[in-house]
């Protein structure tokens, strides 16, 4: 019983150590997993941020470009009726270059603030990537610490284990009384 006993001290000691590095293991795993994850989400928020800034800059581009066709549309129109014989800066003529003008100018408003629109989608989806990579980073380290906790009870518990069976282990005095 003697050997038995020791044997199963060393076996719950030597479980008591592979709970501690399997917990630390897993642990380091579980960190690494929620860093590459963050740096997933802030990949995707950076990407985000790019596509926001893109959409405002071809808003811009694509309304500039408006504008200039439509100066050159009313420059058209006045040709036109200067071709004509007809005064451009008066009456009906002048009436149609700024009704041109104003739906010129709507438009280029309306251009601007779709650009706008689909900045905020972008930087929304950008914010939202960063929260989640947070998240991921936050969940990671509490599932790490559970994991370390829990590999300390583990081995807390195999050492318990150990140290009863080694204290049940007979010493030489034991023999010499005559128990067991």
């Amino acid at each position: 019983m003697s050997e038995g006993n020791s044997a199963m001290a060393v076996s719950y000691g030597m479980q008591s150590v592979g709970s501690l590095a399997t917990a630390y293991s897993e642990s380091k795993a579980l960190k690494a997993q929620g860093n590459y994850q963050k740096a997933i989400y802030d990949m995707n928020a950076k990407f985000a941020e790019f596509q926001a800034e893109d959409s405002i800059s071809r808003g811009k581009s694509l309304a500039h470009e408006y504008k200039r066709q439509g100066k050159s549309l009313i420059g058209a129109q006045r040709a036109a009726l200067a071709a004509q014989g007809i005064e451009v800066d008066s009456g009906s003529s002048a009436e149609i270059q700024l009704d041109t003008k104003v739906q010129m100018e709507r438009e280029v408003i309306n251009i601007k603030a779709n650009a706008w629109r689909e900045a905020w989608g972008y930087k929304s989806q950008a914010l939202q990537n960063s929260f989640q990579g947070q998240a991921a980073m936050n969940m990671a380290n509490t599932q790490s610490r559970m994991t370390l906790a829990a590999g300390g009870l583990n081995a807390s518990v195999s050492a318990m284990k150990g140290v009863y069976y080694y204290q049940r282990t007979p010493t030489p005095e034991t023999y010499a009384s005559g128990g067991s």
